[in-house]
């Protein structure tokens, strides 16, 4: 993590004394927009954004420039007159993340910024960023009042705020239309993650961020969604005001998922070729272990998650080795989440040497503190600098297909038995099942929005079936996550009759053509939770 230095500004004799040449600056422009200035030096025309890529350049196509100086050429933005030197664009407040961290999203009566999407090189001089909103603005774990600048805040989530946060206490921003007893529970995990990975790692760096927490209205169903830097981002989408409990158990998840992350380093893992999984993974292994101890999941519930994270891990490989996959794949697929629990689970559950499975993970974060770089699956695995052999170096590795080293390693651990498909699995099986479904439909493309309770499908123009958007939560009468008879049901509906039925939640329903049943051949097996948990325990 950069070494940011942050200065509350106190008066507008500050506000226009620099010593860079460059600024950017993001002020609050009412709850729906930012105004966004470059101010330039004189003789310079041209600044190259730091990241310009067909996400990026989707995010700012949205900018309204807001007089005659300001356009945007490509990568670059510039000026459109030599008296021209402050640039500015209305940036509208966006629900579509595009890529990485969002550029200008709701949080209930404030606004989340990343500065990432605005970022410029250093072509004119040093860049430095102020911030200014009516009330807080919430940076690197503090609030200021009105007006906020860094000097090396290229890379930096800002929070702006239409009125004062209570600085007294731990920075919390709950959104007023989050139910209360949603928000309640937000709190509560937040509180008992933190408190408790204090206490289990008492070694790691925790970084206390500024968490945020808000009702966000979407196309589509109910969803979750969230950032982990220093503005901590919890989004929940079409929130209803009494959830079910499987809706409660994926906002805890959420939560603790986010909080796990603030225990982690992340910049450090950049020459890592497994840092997406290294990172998001070990955030969902801590907040799977701490969902167990602290109640938030049960064995059952806990068995069944990761039963379903290893069927989606074989099934998105797609006999495929790990080394293999493309960086896209992996982001695309979210294998670095599903992958990454279940080798965390079962690699720590078949570690050698003493020390538990916290402790070998405080030990790989600590060495990556001191400036080391330990290979991730030999310190999981054996410990620091210890040689041992390691199935999770070939799991990791370029040995073969995943699949077959998952049923290798698994076979010879005996921390889960082979099963036939059943419930655990079916929410893997059916995602997969109907995008296949869709992609034989629609030219090989697909385009849709998963959610906790459905999947919103948007038709193509190459679609030949799927001509109308639809939100779909049943197929072929089945639900479409967590009915272990929903699989076979489509897969023979295709074989019968060439057509599978979609339902949505609003009663409608969609026949599409089915070309070829979805007949993946893989492995399945059901984790022994209890066998597991006394492993990863062991001193």
């Amino acid at each position: 993590m950069k070494n940011i230095r942050i200065a509350l500004l106190l008066g507008a004799c500050l506000l226009s004394a620099s010593a860079s040449a460059v600024t950017v600056q993001l002020k609050w422009a009412g709850a729906q927009a930012l105004e966004l200035s470059y101010i330039l030096p004189a003789q310079c025309q041209r600044l190259s954004f730091r990241v310009d890529s067909p996400a990026y350049r989707r995010i700012r196509s949205g900018w309204q420039p807001l007089d005659d100086c300001a356009a945007l050429e490509g990568g670059d933005v510039v000026t459109k007159g030599a008296a021209c030197r402050t640039l500015r664009f209305r940036v509208p407040v966006s629900t579509d993340k595009v890529e990485g961290y969002p550029g200008a999203f709701p949080v209930g009566e404030g606004i989340y910024l990343h500065t990432s999407k605005y970022a410029v090189g250093a072509a004119c001089g040093k860049v430095d960023y102020r911030f200014a909103a009516p009330g807080s603005i919430g940076m690197q774990g503090s609030l200021f009042d009105g007006n906020a600048a860094s000097a090396d805040g290229d890379n930096i989530a800002v929070l702006l705020m239409p009125r004062k946060l209570d600085a007294s206490a731990a920075p919390i921003y709950v959104d007023p239309a989050l139910p209360l007893a949603s928000a309640e529970q937000v709190r509560c995990v937040a509180e008992e993650t933190m408190s408790f990975y204090r206490r289990t790692m008492p070694s790691a760096h925790f970084r206390q961020p500024i968490l945020t927490a808000a009702a966000v209205k979407v196309d589509g169903g109910v969803n979750i969604g969230g950032d982990a830097a220093d503005v901590m981002r919890l989004s929940f989408f079409n929130w209803p005001l009494h959830p079910t409990p499987r809706e409660q158990g994926k906002l805890a998840l959420l939560v603790s998922h986010e909080i796990s992350h603030r225990f982690q380093l992340r910049d450090e893992l950049d020459d890592y070729p497994q840092q997406r999984l290294i990172h998001e993974g070990g955030g969902e292994f801590l907040r799977w272990y701490a969902g167990l101890q602290l109640g938030w999941l049960t064995a059952e519930q806990a068995a069944a998650d990761l039963d379903n994270a290893l069927a989606d891990c074989q099934l998105g490989t797609a006999g495929k080795a790990w080394s293999e996959l493309s960086r896209a794949t992996v982001a695309m697929e979210k294998l670095d989440y599903s992958c990454g629990l279940a080798a965390y689970v079962y690699g720590l559950a078949a570690r050698q040497g003493q020390g538990s499975a916290l402790a070998r993970i405080a030990a790989f974060y600590s060495e990556l503190g001191q400036g080391n770089k330990p290979p991730f699956e030999q310190t999981l695995a054996c410990g620091v600098g210890l040689p041992c052999s390691s199935r999770l170096g070939s799991l990791l590795g370029s040995a073969g297909p995943m699949a077959a080293q998952w049923e290798s390693m698994l076979d010879e651990t005996g921390f889960a038995r082979r099963t036939a498909p059943g419930a655990a699995h079916a929410e893997a099986l059916m995602a997969r099942a109907l995008k296949q479904l869709v992609q034989d439909d629609c030219g090989g493309k697909f385009d849709a929005i998963p959610s906790i309770d459905g999947m919103q499908l948007f038709t193509l123009p190459s679609c030949a079936s799927l001509k109308h958007d639809l939100f779909v939560t049943r197929v072929e009468g089945h639900a479409l996550y967590g009915d272990a008879h929903g699989p076979a049901a489509m897969a023979e509906a295709c074989r019968q009759r060439g057509a599978v039925r979609l339902e949505g939640g609003d009663g409608a329903t969609l026949t599409v053509a089915c070309r070829r049943p979805y007949q993946p051949v893989i492995a399945y097996f059901s984790a022994d939770v209890h066998r597991i948990l006394k492993a990863l325990d062991r001193p």
